[in-house]
């Protein structure tokens, strides 16, 4: 049993309930409660790539963490949701209500004003495909050893972003820091940029390159040594962008201009969330696509392709994948055209750089700081508790810093610290926020929802859960002492106001041993709905637990195991007749595997879907039906 399940506790009153539980809830609450921020995306330079501002200003000077909403079944350029009828697409940013404290609310206002950002706030919960969250920017180094580097910093002014978002050197400057290194045109040799080779296979930094830099840099070989290249997407290097301007091992070359049409691919991809294409932003400079030698690598992602030859070595304008087509290696994106700023064909300019900036916070998801810990969801008030906390991902030393409305910590910077909680005279929420850092400046905040309880209870409720199980919601509870408890009441609502009572369950009176109730729910409403217990003293003292929210499908899935070995299976379960379409998505948005299953109402189909070809990584399991749709992380190991 899981300590945060043991520390869930009654709450005394209903009064109490009714004052404090909304905060407690939204905590804990799943999705995104009412109030929270939409920020949408466009294809102006204030819609398209301010956002992207807001977000680094948002995770970077105020630690507020940003969903990355991405629909996994999209079609290029369709809705990811829709709320309040209005239809959000191209990847949308999104803002928990409960971190827009009214100085978050005054910058969102500011970026609104006077950065063109536009966006809404949520008049209702709801649940949007939430692709990750973005807790850290990436530590970028722009290249300025070519001259070239005002062509990127001119895409961190179009966003807003200031010069605090990057830095600027030589490949030669590159360390453990550096997350991503960028160069818009330059022409490299094993002497000056051999330096990436350690930085994608050591480091594990990303790289991003534009224009004739990339033909050039897949054609680098050492001297001493021609078995070592930088050709990180290709098999054999590239086809220069002039005959013999790539040196010896790259012996063809391409025209200037590519074949049209263009097509654009993996639209659920993160990279690929911009909405149009950006063929004209590409269509100027040195350098505006590229085409291998013998064949792109086969983990090699082509996100726009040419119609010039065939896979897999068609032509491309767009390009990412692992370096040397190894996954445990960083990142490599390459992008044809020489600059993308600028006032003529704006929508596909913005296009251009908004894939750029994908790429950049895409990398930086694998790269910011997680946190770990061991805080309780409530505790007695005057108590002492110990909270620990554990940081992975990042370089170390790590910092802590503890921070509490109310209370005190006995090491505050130290991660692991005593917290006594004050003395309260009704149960009250309060916000525990932890920030922690690494050695290079990464940041994360986190904040916990914290129930401040004024005095021990005659039963010590150790959880209360409710989850649907195929055709109902089985609700569970555990106690750990019982002192004159007649019975337990399930109340299920709508609206998490106005509850109804669906059973009542004898108590065990007096008990100092564990015991376990269950109660199943068989006619549970489809859609979001709302459980609590309610205790009952003899004397008719009463008190209730949290609020658990239950998103009630007809249909179900479940994947297990997870971590899997070759092989893991899905359980599908259906109240009326579904079909469910099954995808297994890699990390750079590529469709690995399909399937369908159809399910009569009431029937139930385990599959067993094999992975012995895969990769060992980190997938996504999405299945939808008409309804629907499901997303899982999966390891194969």
């Amino acid at each position: 049993m899981s300590q945060s399940i043991k520390n869930q506790l009654f709450i005394i009153s209903l009064l109490v309930f009714i004052l404090h539980s909304v905060s407690f809830g939204q905590c804990l609450t799943s999705g995104l409660p009412a109030g929270s921020y939409l920020i949408k995306t466009g294809t102006t330079y204030n819609t398209g790539l301010k956002p992207y501002g807001l977000v680094y200003d948002l995770i970077t000077n105020y630690q507020v963490p940003v969903y990355w909403c991405i629909n996994p079944s999209k079609q290029k350029d369709s809705a990811d949701f829709v709320h309040n009828g209005v239809a959000y697409s191209g990847g949308t940013f999104a803002v928990n209500k409960n971190y827009i404290t009214p100085q978050v609310a005054s910058v969102i206002s500011s970026w609104q004003t006077n950065q063109g950002v536009q966006g809404n706030f949520t008049i209702s919960s709801f649940y949007p495909p939430v692709y990750d969250t973005i807790a850290c920017f990436p530590k970028v180094m722009i290249d300025n050893s070519s001259g070239n580097s005002g062509i990127i910093i001119d895409y961190f002014i179009n966003a807003g972003i200031p010069n605090s978002g990057y830095g600027v050197g030589a490949p030669s400057n590159l360390n453990g820091c550096h997350d991503i290194w960028a160069n818009p045109h330059d022409d490299p040799t094993w002497a000056s940029h051999s330096y990436l080779r350690n930085f994608v296979t050591i480091n594990k930094g990303s790289i991003w390159a534009q224009c004739h830099l990339v033909s050039v840099l897949e054609g680098v070989r050492n001297p001493l040594n021609t078995s070592q290249g930088l050709n990180f997407l290709s098999t054999a290097g590239l086809q220069c962008y002039s005959s013999g301007k790539c040196g010896a091992s790259i012996t063809t070359s391409h025209s200037s201009s590519w074949s049209n049409p263009t097509t654009y691919h993996f639209p659920a991809s993160p990279i690929m969330q911009f909405i149009g294409k950006f063929d004209n932003a590409a269509n100027a400079g040195s350098e505006r696509w590229f085409i291998p030698q013998a064949s792109w690598n086969p983990e090699t992602i082509r996100g726009v392709t040419t119609s010039n030859g065939t896979s897999p070595g068609e032509g491309a304008i767009l390009v990412f994948g692992p370096a040397y087509g190894n996954s445990a290696n960083g990142m490599v994106m390459y992008q044809g055209g020489h600059d993308y700023s600028g006032n003529n064909n704006t929508a596909e300019r913005v296009a251009a750089q908004r894939a750029f900036f994908n790429y950049i916070l895409y990398n930086g998801l694998g790269r910011s700081l997680a946190c770990t810990n061991t805080i309780p969801s409530a505790v007695y008030s005057n108590s002492v508790n110990t909270f620990t906390a554990g940081v992975t991902n990042g370089i170390g030393p790590y910092t802590y810093q503890w921070s509490a409305p109310l209370g005190t910590f006995s090491a505050p910077t130290s991660s692991t610290t005593n917290y006594t909680a004050p003395i309260v005279a009704q149960d009250t929420t309060i916000e525990v926020r932890l920030r922690v850092s690494d050695a290079c400046g990464r940041v994360n905040q986190v904040l916990y929802c914290l129930l401040l309880r004024r005095t021990q209870l005659p039963v010590d409720l150790l959880s209360f859960d409710a989850q649907p199980k195929g055709a109902i919601v089985k609700t569970d509870w555990i106690t750990a002492s019982e002192k004159n408890n007649d019975y337990f009441t399930v109340e299920r609502s709508r609206d998490a106001l106005q509850f109804e009572p669906i059973a009542n369950i004898d108590g065990a009176g007096n008990s100092t041993i564990l015991r376990f109730y269950s109660f199943d729910d068989t006619k549970p409403p489809a859609g979001l709905s709302y459980y609590r217990l309610k205790q009952t003293d003899y004397d008719g003292t009463v008190a209730y637990s949290r609020v658990v929210p239950v998103k009630f499908r007809n249909a179900q899935i479940t994947v297990f195991p997870n971590p899997a070995s070759g092989t893991f299976f899905i359980d599908f379960s259906a109240m009326e007749d579904a079909t469910f379409d099954l995808k297994l998505i890699d990390m750079s948005g590529r469709v690995v595997m399909e399937n369908r299953v159809s399910l009569e109402a009431g029937s139930e189909r385990l599959a067993e879907i094999r992975t012995d070809q895969l990769a060992k990584g980190l997938y996504s399991v999405v299945c939808s039906t008409a309804d629907n749709v499901w997303r899982q992380h999966i390891v194969l190991q």
